[in-house]
């Protein structure tokens, strides 16, 4: 006989972020000329050389390997420059790293930007433009640095975007009340818009700047948002697209950010939500002329959506993490996709209080564990192994496995896994197994005992009487 599932939790730290809804691995995707980066909200072990850390480079064909650089471990969010020889990592930490020759015009240690005052930290925000050689430190009222030179400046006003809001030729593009403005080394522009600007872009050499409009609370459905353009040679500005997001995609991506501009203009990559009505939130791309309009994920493969999308600097592929903890990529031109990581299951504690035993049951609560929901007794679609042995399961969802300890189980600390495709893994402190752990059962949690011709539970209603054989059943006796 199976024991009840058990109360306990395994202590674990998480970050909150992975408790709201979808439990979510990756974030702070970004793209290069060569790859992309990927940061990921608890420690990983990454095959095949099993190094645990929080930040991952992708380079085809070879695959994803954990970023160790030379200061120390890496944390945060990531920006890089299109060649990929200055990094910023956005964090408690924050940093900012690069090559000797590109940074030979301020102090380093290590490969990383010492400050003024002799720090190796920032205290905020840090993007770099595409060609490298200037970083903007903050996100408000930030400096502008020259890296070849070591010169800087301030930039007045709140920063346009985390990511590309810096051109090759240091001009920063701000948002004040009504405005775009754009800031550069022989001065600055303004332009006045008529929408609430939530986010803007400006593209490598300082000759557009796209915008999106802030999605405002409505009791609409869907919620309506878009994308505008400034030429930055004659002021126009022009619609690109007008999209929309089904009511919880607020709730999905919270800021809507994930959109990308290429290092010429010529192109976005966002998020939007897919058909009439509205449903997940899939990948498109635009021409910044609002020519060209092309979806490419949907919901047959993507069911849930995507969290994020990043595009390389020239346009040619396109990234996404989906809400199913997988990571694609995409050839814009053909359409074609492959996803570069699978399902990632991600356990979260596992029910026990002080420890199972051989032969009961217990279930494990994480996130995207299986893809697809499977009833008791039927095929799992997941592998679970215990000290490297394959054990029963007996009912499968993506939030929840609930699964038999094997009886020839030997009493000590075990190892729990779910078997999976993903390169990255999560894994479990170790659970503890008892010899033995007698329980009484509680059917439906109203009693223990049964009356002698099994009719029913004794209760006040129904009590037993004197003489009566009365049915205990126990648990754990392995």
């Amino acid at each position: 006989m199976f024991g009840r599932s058990l109360l306990g939790i395994l202590p674990i730290i998480l970050s909150p972020v992975l408790f709201a809804g979808t439990e979510r691995i990756f974030r702070n995707l970004t793209a290069y000329s060569k790859g992309a980066y990927l940061n990921s909200a608890v420690p990983l072990r990454s095959q095949p050389d099993l190094s645990s850390g929080n930040v991952f480079r992708y380079l085809p064909p070879g695959g994803w390997t954990l970023l160790r650089p030379d200061w120390g471990n890496a944390f945060g969010a990531v920006d890089v420059s299109a060649a990929g020889d200055v990094m910023a990592f956005t964090s408690a930490y924050t940093s900012l790293q690069c090559v000797l020759s590109q940074c030979r015009g301020v102090p380093v240690v290590n490969s990383t930007l010492v400050t003024p005052a002799g720090r190796r930290q920032f205290d905020q925000y840090v993007q770099v433009s595409r060609n490298g050689r200037y970083a903007f430190i903050g996100v408000a009222n930030g400096l502008v640095l020259d890296l070849t030179n070591g010169e800087y400046r301030r930039v007045p006003g709140q920063v346009a975007a985390k990511r590309r809001a810096l051109s090759d030729t240091g001009c920063a593009v701000t948002l004040p009340k009504g405005a775009v403005t754009l800031n550069c080394p022989s001065g600055e522009r303004s332009f006045p818009v008529e929408a609430t600007v939530r986010l803007a872009q400006v593209d490598a050499e300082a000759k557009r700047i796209v915008y999106q409009s802030a999605v405002e609370p409505s009791s609409r459905v869907p919620l309506q948002f878009s994308f505008r353009a400034i030429d930055l040679a004659t002021g126009q500005d022009f619609l690109i697209a007008q999209e929309a997001i089904p009511a919880d995609g607020i709730s999905i991506v919270p800021e809507l950010d994930q959109w990308s501009l290429t290092a010429d203009g010529s192109r976005i990559l966002y998020l939007a939500g897919e058909g009439s009505p509205v449903s997940s939130l899939q990948l498109f791309t635009i021409g910044t002329l609002g020519e060209g309009r092309r979806q490419l994920t949907n919901s047959e493969e993507y069911a849930d959506g995507f969290w994020e999308a990043a595009l390389s600097p020239d346009g040619f592929v396109a990234y996404g993490i989906s809400a199913d903890n997988r990571v694609v990529r995409i050839d814009v031109h053909s359409g074609d996709s492959v996803d570069i990581v699978p399902r990632t299951p991600l356990p979260i504690w596992v029910t026990l209080a002080d420890g199972l035993v051989p032969g009961s049951r217990a279930t494990m609560i994480g996130s995207t564990l299986t893809d697809k929901p499977s009833p008791p007794q039927a095929d799992a679609h997941v592998v679970l192994k215990l000290n490297g042995d394959e054990i029963p399961i007996l009912e499968a969802k993506p939030e929840s496995i609930t699964f038999q300890v094997p009886f020839e189980t030997l009493p000590g600390e075990a190892r729990l896994e779910v078997i999976h495709a993903s390169p990255f893994h999560l894994e479990l402190p170790a659970i503890k197994v008892l010899p033995w752990r007698v329980e009484f059962l509680l059917p439906g949690g109203r009693g223990t005992a049964i009356h002698q011709d099994f009719r029913s539970l004794v209760t006040n209603v129904d009590p037993a009487v004197p003489g009566e054989i009365l049915h205990f059943y126990i648990t754990g006796l392995a």
